[in-house]
Protein backbone atom coordinates (compact mmCIF):
# COMPACT_ATOMS: atom_id res chain seq x y z
CA UNK A 1 0.00 0.00 0.00
CA UNK A 2 3.04 2.43 -1.00
CA UNK A 3 0.11 4.54 -2.74
CA UNK A 4 -2.09 5.08 0.43
CA UNK A 5 1.11 6.32 2.48
CA UNK A 6 2.07 8.52 -0.83
CA UNK A 7 -0.87 9.65 -1.14
CA UNK A 8 -1.64 10.35 2.68
CA UNK A 9 1.44 12.78 2.42
CA UNK A 10 0.60 14.91 -0.67
CA UNK A 11 -2.69 15.08 0.88
CA UNK A 12 -4.05 13.46 -2.46
CA UNK A 13 -6.03 10.98 -0.54
CA UNK A 14 -9.07 10.64 -2.06
CA UNK A 15 -8.15 10.29 -6.10
CA UNK A 16 -6.03 7.86 -4.87
CA UNK A 17 -7.87 5.19 -3.76
CA UNK A 18 -10.37 5.62 -6.40
CA UNK A 19 -7.98 4.64 -8.99
CA UNK A 20 -7.24 1.80 -6.76
CA UNK A 21 -10.39 1.01 -6.83
CA UNK A 22 -11.17 1.55 -10.92
CA UNK A 23 -7.47 -0.74 -10.64
CA UNK A 24 -8.75 -3.35 -9.01
CA UNK A 25 -12.02 -3.72 -11.05
CA UNK A 26 -10.00 -3.75 -13.96
CA UNK A 27 -7.64 -6.46 -12.28
CA UNK A 28 -10.84 -8.44 -11.71
CA UNK A 29 -12.48 -8.04 -14.88
CA UNK A 30 -9.63 -9.68 -16.93
CA UNK A 31 -9.36 -12.45 -14.64
CA UNK A 32 -12.81 -13.26 -15.40
CA UNK A 33 -11.66 -12.87 -18.78
CA UNK A 34 -8.95 -15.62 -19.01
CA UNK A 35 -10.60 -17.47 -17.13
CA UNK A 36 -13.88 -17.70 -19.54
CA UNK A 37 -10.84 -17.86 -22.04
CA UNK A 38 -9.62 -20.62 -20.68
CA UNK A 39 -12.17 -23.12 -20.33
CA UNK A 40 -13.05 -24.17 -23.56
CA UNK A 41 -9.44 -25.28 -24.21
CA UNK A 42 -9.09 -27.02 -20.74
CA UNK A 43 -12.65 -29.17 -21.73
CA UNK A 44 -11.18 -29.94 -25.52
CA UNK A 45 -8.22 -31.56 -23.80
CA UNK A 46 -10.06 -33.48 -21.12
CA UNK A 47 -12.22 -34.63 -23.66
CA UNK A 48 -9.53 -35.36 -25.79
CA UNK A 49 -7.68 -37.43 -23.10
CA UNK A 50 -10.55 -39.07 -22.06
CA UNK A 51 -11.04 -40.13 -25.79
CA UNK A 52 -7.63 -41.60 -26.09
CA UNK A 53 -7.76 -43.34 -22.98
CA UNK A 54 -11.15 -44.92 -23.87
CA UNK A 55 -9.32 -46.09 -27.18
CA UNK A 56 -5.89 -47.31 -25.99
CA UNK A 57 -7.75 -49.30 -22.85
CA UNK A 58 -10.84 -50.47 -24.67
CA UNK A 59 -10.94 -50.64 -28.09
CA UNK A 60 -7.17 -51.56 -29.32
CA UNK A 61 -7.21 -54.67 -26.75
CA UNK A 62 -10.72 -55.97 -28.32
CA UNK A 63 -9.35 -55.13 -31.79
CA UNK A 64 -5.87 -56.66 -31.59
CA UNK A 65 -8.14 -59.77 -29.70
CA UNK A 66 -10.98 -59.81 -33.15
CA UNK A 67 -7.68 -59.97 -35.28
CA UNK A 68 -5.75 -62.79 -33.66
CA UNK A 69 -8.97 -64.78 -33.95
CA UNK A 70 -9.72 -64.16 -37.47
CA UNK A 71 -6.66 -65.29 -38.83
CA UNK A 72 -6.59 -67.01 -42.08
CA UNK A 73 -7.68 -70.91 -42.04
CA UNK A 74 -6.65 -72.15 -45.37
CA UNK A 75 -3.18 -72.60 -44.87
CA UNK A 76 -3.02 -74.81 -48.09
CA UNK A 77 -4.37 -72.82 -50.31
CA UNK A 78 -2.03 -70.06 -52.18
CA UNK A 79 -4.84 -68.07 -53.00
CA UNK A 80 -5.83 -66.65 -49.13
CA UNK A 81 -2.04 -65.61 -48.85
Amino acid sequence: MATVKAAEKTSDLAPALARYVAYAGQLEAIRKRVINALIYPALLISVGGLVSLFLLLYVVPRFGTSTRTAAPTCRSSRACC
